[in-house]
């Protein structure tokens, strides 16, 4: 059977065609499946950031004292008592405060 001579390029035109749409494709899924892989990266360390800040906020403690009259919050999580300058009598008045007792 004899072919008439355009129908060699049409076919090989239409496989090009076919297998650049293919490739199109591919490329796309691929482009996709790497924005789900990153997406789900995101929201995995999101959770692992969130974890933490849940636990660093447990671990900080509230106490309500009055000194002086005066209601004071104080949060902390170390007490570290760097170069203080507060005379010896308010340093037992802060400390006594911070033990629990009044001060009396």
């Amino acid at each position: 059977m004899i072919l008439p001579v355009w129908v060699k390029p049409a076919a090989l035109a239409l496989v090009l065609v076919g297998a650049f749409s293919a490739g199109y494709r591919i490329s796309n899924w691929k482009h996709d499946s790497e924005e789900l892989v990153a997406a789900k990266a995101a929201q995995e360390a999101a959770q692992a950031v969130s974890g933490a800040a849940v636990t660093a906020i447990q671990g900080i403690k509230v106490k309500y004292i009055t000194v002086q009259q005066h209601a004071e919050t104080i949060t902390r999580e170390n007490v570290i008592y760097k170069e203080c300058t507060h005379v010896p009598e308010m340093m037992q008045t802060l400390n006594s405060a911070l033990e629990g007792s009044h001060g009396n």
